[in-house]
């Protein structure tokens, strides 16, 4: 298994980070709500790297228009991980940038959720 580096970016600042550039002022509002459900997934998944059990973490299996934090689907939470933190030119690519994790093979670190992630976007729900 490969061991890649702890992230150090705080959750919550990463997320709104992320957000920050969303246009669209309704769902930047329901993405700036469901925060707390951010960090608490951040917090859950560094607790199973650390006794390496990421693998435990459960898969949402549903479709893109399921509600699966607050008021945000699970579509919006993919469209805002690929259009403002993976996208170039984003305020958060530094970051996406900045763990130095690049795709190995063409894939993503790891994926989880049914949606590509990055353990410095801590995008698990």
């Amino acid at each position: 298994m490969r061991q890649i580096p702890t992230p150090v970016d705080d959750a919550a600042e990463v997320f709104a980070l992320c957000i920050s550039n969303i246009a669209d002022q309704a769902l930047k509002e329901r993405l700036e709500a469901i925060t707390v459900n951010i960090t608490a997934a951040a917090l859950g998944y560094l607790q199973q790297g650390q006794i390496r059990q990421l693998y435990s973490i459960p898969p949402i299996n549903l479709p893109d228009d399921a509600i699966v934090a607050g008021n945000v689907t699970k579509g919006e939470l993919k469209k805002t991980y690929s259009d403002h933190m993976a996208a170039k030119k984003k305020p958060a690519r530094a970051i996406y940038d900045s763990t130095g994790l690049q795709p190995v093979q063409g894939r993503e670190i790891v994926a989880s959720n049914g949606y590509v992630l990055r353990l410095s976007a801590v995008f698990s729900l």
